[in-house]
């Protein structure tokens, strides 16, 4: 069984991800070719810290892997949509 010292750092790995990308993404601003190769960077970055987290703490199922993907694909698309526009 893990420590709960052990969840907080990986979270904290997360939020400090996804804050320096939403800082990144949003000094890019006006540069809109930038901001997608930040919101694609992301998004797989987390695809992969959630299946690490999983396989990491031993509940690394296909269905976990399957949805880390999905949501990743999902933000991309409206990164995609929303800066094309």
């Amino acid at each position: 069984m893990m420590s709960t010292g052990r969840y907080i750092l990986h979270y904290f790995v997360l939020i400090v991800m996804l804050t320096l990308s939403a800082w990144m993404f949003f000094l890019s601003q006006g540069n809109h070719g930038f901001q997608l190769v930040i919101g694609v960077t992301t998004a797989c970055l987390y695809a992969t810290w959630g299946v690490a987290h999983h396989s990491i703490i031993g509940d690394l199922h296909r269905k976990v892997v399957v949805e880390y993907i999905l949501i990743g694909a999902i933000a991309i698309a409206l990164f995609v949509i929303v800066l094309r526009s």
